[in-house]
Formats: structure tokens, sequence, C-alpha cells
């Protein structure tokens, strides 16, 4: 199969001194473009740091290097200024630049230089802020979140902020950092595009319900904890999401059973919104003895959205997700791993995930 970006080049290097969030935004991109088909060649420079939210346990880093460098050719271990003359080197022959300002600073001569009128070309380059400062402090995934308002749609005004799950606005900035490449190469000849994508901007178009609410005058959500709309509730072995629409309340109500949902204060909107806490305790009761499992057939006896809480290993298990082969075994040097593929067909065909290259410099051979 001839993939859409087959014969690019995509250079992605990120100075280690750039924020985990911006290194994870740019590597989720490179991923993109590597199951469609790009060589990239990913430069990872001595001294880059671990995730601040996790231990660095290396089961931990393992699993995101397969899931980030999957397809990718790696020079890694190298130092600071080698990976700028690298940098340099390969730039020229590069369809797209993918990193930071640092790679930006780095490959600017080679941008004047030896660029064909006639190839598609891309520098895109991935901040925290849309204008951040060399001399400006480092600035996090949870700052990011909390300047976007994406913090008011989770917790409790009691407590302490939650951060998001996981780094999804890091992910999210990749995907716009690969779309914005991608533009790109639609255009031809000088200058050579550059693609500007910043967390903060993402997060706020994440956001963009809140926002528009504000905008018409209404009130946004704000940590409402167990009075939100949709509470997260216990069942027998684990959560369970209560998600329904107003026009489901009644199926809702009649399959939980439990007479107190029919008191008069819950039959509009209005009402279940002003009683969200005493409505998320019953709700808590009626599912309390019913397994995960149960609540599934529940649901979809009744056409209710219910959504129970499931890991990762019991997603890849799923027979939706088996049937359609979203995750698949991948080979690496330490053994297959188990890896998501893009969620696209092309032409009705997979793009799965290429071959995971080893972590150091000493492991491969292959540089760039």
């Amino acid at each position: 199969m001839m993939k859409p970006l087959q014969g690019r080049v995509v250079l992605e290097a990120v100075s280690p001194r750039s924020s985990w969030g911006v290194r994870l935004a740019a590597a989720f991109a490179g991923r993109i473009a590597a199951d469609l088909g790009a060589q990239v060649i990913c430069l990872q420079a001595t001294g880059e740091a671990a995730p601040p939210d996790t231990n660095a346990a290396d089961q931990e880093m393992s699993a995101l290097h397969s899931f980030l460098c999957a397809g990718k050719k790696i020079a890694t271990g190298v130092s600071v200024d080698a990976t700028s003359t690298l940098a340099r080197e390969t730039a020229g022959g590069a369809n797209a630049l993918l990193g930071d300002a640092w790679l930006r600073s780095a490959a600017a001569d080679a941008l004047g230089q030896r660029l064909a009128a006639d190839a598609p070309r891309a520098v895109v380059q991935v901040d925290m802020l849309p204008r951040q400062h060399a001399h400006e402090p480092a600035v996090s995934e949870f700052t990011v979140e909390a300047e976007s308002g994406l913090l008011d749609l989770v917790g409790d005004a009691g407590r302490e902020p939650l951060r998001l799950a996981g780094h999804q606005v890091a992910y999210s900035a990749g995907l716009a950092a690969y779309t914005g490449m991608v533009a790109a190469f639609c255009r031809r000849g000088h200058p050579v595009p550059v693609v500007r994508v910043s967390l903060l901007e993402a997060a706020l178009w994440l956001n963009w319900k809140n926002l528009a609410t504000v905008l018409i005058g209404q009130t946004a959500a704000t940590r409402s904890g167990q009075a939100m709309s949709w509470p997260v509730v216990r069942c027998a072995d684990g959560w369970v999401a209560v998600v329904y629409q107003p026009h489901e309340w009644e199926t809702l109500r009649d399959t939980l059973g439990d007479p107190r949902l029919q008191h008069p204060r819950f039959d509009t909107p209005a009402g279940r919104a002003s009683h969200g806490s005493e409505l998320a305790a019953l709700f808590d009761a009626s599912l309390a003895t019913l397994t995960r499992k149960e609540v599934n057939a529940l649901a979809a006896r009744h056409r209710l959205p219910l959504g129970v809480v499931q890991s990762a290993g019991e997603l890849a298990d799923d027979p939706h997700y088996r049937m359609r082969r979203f995750v698949g075994s991948v080979a690496s040097d330490a053994g297959s791993v188990s890896l998501p593929r893009l969620p696209v067909l092309w032409n009705g065909e997979l793009f799965a995930p290429g071959r995971v290259p080893a972590r150091s410099a000493q492991e491969e051979e292959t540089t760039a």
C-alpha cells in the first residue's frame, strides 16, 4: 500500500531543556507521521528529563518510548552540540522540521540553502505558550490546564485542583502540530511555511464549549464534584459514568428502579441540577450491586449511554477493539509490544505502527 506520507522525511528534535509537554507533543506528531509512511528521524540529546509526574520507572519509560517512537529512526545519547550539528546537516534534506524553537534556530542556515523550489516544506514549532521567551520560567501541563479553564471541568471546589489524567493536552497539541505540518505540505515554494502550535491554545480549543457558554452570557461549569450533570459513581467492581440526555431521564429512572428517583424534584433538568449531589448518591446506591459487565448489558438493553471505567488492558481486550484490530503486536528489540494504531483506514487498509527502535545509542546502530 502506498501510504499518504511515503517519501517524505521529517526531522524531529527538541531541546533537552524544553518542557516535557513540548517533547510529548512533538513526539506524538512524529509518531502519526511515521505511521502514515514518513521517514521520521528523531534526534534525542543527552540530558532529557523524565516526566515530572512519574518516578521515571524503567517500565513506564519503556512503554512511553514504545508508544511515541514506533516506526522512527532514533539518534540518541548524543550531546546537545552534536545534536545541533546533526540537525543542521539533516535539515536540508527534510520535508519538515518538527520540534521547538531550538530546532528552528539550529537548522536556520539549512533552511536558507538547498531548498528545492518545488519541494513541499514545513517548519513546525511547538511551545507551551503562544509566545514564550527563553527567559520566562518553565510552564507545566498542569499550569496550562488551569490557565485554559480545563480544570474547571473536573474535581470538587472544596478540594485541591485535580490534573487531567495522562497527557491529554500534550497529545492534543501533537495532533494539531501534525495537522499543521500536512497542511503546510500543500503549499509550495518560498517562504517556508512556519506552523506555530502551543499547548495553551490547544487546551483553549478543547475547552471551547465553556468559552462559548460564557460568550453567550451563561455560567460555565466550575468543579461541581458529585453535583455535576453526569456523575461518576461506584459499582460492584469499579466505576460508572452516569451519562444521559434530558429525553432519556425517564428511561434511566425506570431502569434503575429506585422509587426515590420518582420524586417530582427530579422531573426537570433544572430540578436535577439543583439536587445533583443527592441524585448522584441515589445512582451510587442503585448501581452498587452491579458489575461493570452487568451495567453494560443493562445500558445496551435500554439504549442508555452509561459508561463504565475501563483500564487500557481491558479496552485492548474488548470485542469491538479486537474486531477493529485497534491494538496490535509490534516488534521491538525487547520482544513484541502491544500498541494502538491510528483510528483511520486508507482505501480500506490499516496503518500498523512500525518497529520500536532501541532506547540507547549503544543498542541502536542506525543514526540520522
